[in-house]
């Protein structure tokens, strides 16, 4: 017995082997050039309501423009329109219900809006040296603007409560370089201001400020989607690399694996965050886990070329790569890991209607022996819980009445697939993991029960007689009770004493009741 859970343990790790998927996105995407251009595209906005609608800037040699997407990134056109003045778009907001209220900074120009998903646009502040822009998730007249450093008194960060017309200053915010405003969708109160190099704090819309303890360069932080305590920042100059926070700000540690310098982060809805790179690493670098491990999905195509503009929504990630163009790729993750479902040995299920009553019975109406739950197969079960399967959602035993014939099993198993595994897995076939007798049930019905084979992607099996077992023989025309076997001598004494008449012998008592040892 010792040897057969050595088999059946060590088959279990070839199944989760075979089982497990591969992270959430490829080692490197797939990435198909929409727009090729000699300059920069230094930012890139996904808009939050609808993924189709994109816009993105184009830094040029003394001038810039603006484009737009509406098939997600693969075709884009100019909006510029009656943008004359200025050098570059340093930034650009998409009001999150509504794609066609846009908002940019314009560096030399100003701060500029559209309502019409960029035909016209309105200017709506004086500031030359715009350099961020954001707008209220749920008030569309309330925008921030953050107006680049060491160009004058202008500089600082100021709010707008009526779409632009007049501007507030943060007096009690330094304000000598450029800044970049975060807020907390699920608590638009709470205000970040990325100030290169400090970082500051408001929980009253930006009426009251405190400094947090991060020293680094460049402004272009983001709010973990999932849980906006936690927060990323890139450095760009001072210790290059990535810095979280879990506690809004409160402490840092730095996040990082690769050598460069992070110039923008972007995040999707399954809270992968993926980061631009300017130089050294050079490419697209993704953070799957929120872990210190990052790994390059960039194209080697693109070299050393420095990434700039980058945003990711759904199944898509879009980046800026300088004087290539836009890139376009479809992340798609990986699909959900096939559900298990465990079928344990002879004797390892209960039921009290069928054993003890006696009573006709379906798969419903067992579960697994109370005695081998922990000792036994405990340390299965739990393992297959570590993997990230969980019991009843994608983790199943499949427990049956042990008397029956192999081929009536087999149809119970089938039903059991049908009902319970595939209505909570959608398409997904299963994969069977089974000790002993259950290998010979999962075998029967792939093998044997019309429709079986369609509901299993494959069977792991250990200590099961897949030729035949000599002690079920003796069982079955002796009537005697293996000595060895923990598991089959309990089982088999408990059928004894349970069904002791009116059979003159234990033979007898076997043949007539439990023709799932004659298949053995």
């Amino acid at each position: 017995m010792k040897l057969y859970l050595r088999l059946f343990f060590l088959f279990l790790s070839l199944t989760l082997y075979l089982n497990h998927t591969s992270p959430s996105y490829a080692s490197q995407l797939n990435w198909i050039s929409t727009y090729s251009s000699f300059g920069e595209p230094t930012t890139i906005k996904i808009a939050p309501s609808d993924r189709n609608i994109v816009y993105a800037s184009l830094r040029l040699t003394n001038s810039f423009d603006l484009l737009k997407s509406t098939d997600g990134g693969l075709t884009w056109k100019s909006i510029k329109s009656n943008l004359t003045d200025g050098l570059d778009v340093n930034w650009i907001s998409v009001y999150k219900t509504n794609p066609d209220v846009v908002a940019i900074s314009l560096w030399n120009s100003g701060a500029y809006i559209s309502e019409d998903g960029g035909q016209s646009w309105s200017k709506i502040s004086n500031f030359s040296y715009t350099r961020s822009i954001e707008i209220h998730p749920t008030d569309v007249n309330t925008i921030y603007l953050g107006v680049g450093g060491n160009h004058g008194g202008d500089s600082g960060l100021y709010k707008s409560i009526d779409k632009g017309v007049t501007w507030t200053k943060f007096n009690n915010l330094r304000s000598d370089n450029n800044a970049q405003i975060l807020i907390d969708g699920s608590a638009p109160e709470t205000v970040y201001a990325d100030i290169d190099p400090d970082f500051f704090r408001s929980y009253d819309g930006g009426n009251s400020w405190v400094q947090l303890p991060l020293y680094r360069a460049y402004a272009n932080s983001i709010l973990d989607n999932r849980d906006p305590n936690t927060v990323y920042t890139p450095s760009f100059d001072i210790d290059p690399g990535i810095y979280k926070s879990l506690d809004q700000g409160n402490t840092w540690n730095k996040n990082i694996s690769f050598v460069g310098n992070p110039f923008r982060l972007t995040q999707n809805e399954t809270g992968v965050i993926f980061s631009s790179v300017a130089s050294g690493d050079a490419g697209v670098w993704q953070n799957t886990d929120g872990s210190a491990s990052w790994q390059n999905v960039g194209d080697v195509a693109w070299g050393s070329s420095p990434t700039w503009g980058i945003d990711a929504k759904g199944e898509k990630i879009i980046v800026g790569v300088a004087g290539l163009g836009i890139f376009y790729a479809n992340v798609n993750p990986s699909p959900a890991p096939n559900p298990v479902v465990f079928i344990p040995g002879f004797g390892a299920s209960w039921s009290y209607n069928g054993l003890v009553l006696n009573w006709q019975t379906t798969y419903k109406d067992w579960s697994l022996f109370p005695k081998f739950t922990d000792g036994y197969y405990g340390p299965l079960l739990t393992s297959l819980q570590s993997a990230g399967l969980k019991t009843d959602q994608n983790l199943f035993t499949f427990a049956y009445d042990y008397r029956k014939s192999i081929t009536d099993n087999a149809v119970s198993l089938n039903s059991f697939l049908t009902n319970e595994v595939a209505t909570r897995n959608a398409s997904l076939k299963a994969n069977v993991v089974a000790h002993s007798m259950g290998g010979i049930i999962a075998r029967q019905c792939f093998e044997k029960t019309i429709g079986c084979s369609d509901k299993i992607n494959k069977i792991v099996t250990a200590g099961t007689p897949h030729q035949g077992l000599t002690a079920s023989y003796d069982f079955w025309e002796g009537g005697k009770v293996v000595e060895k076997d923990l598991l089959r001598r309990f089982s088999e004494n408990l059928i004894v004493h349970l069904i002791s008449t009116p059979f003159g012998s234990v033979k007898d008592l076997v043949q007539a009741n439990f023709p799932g040892v004659r298949d053995l």
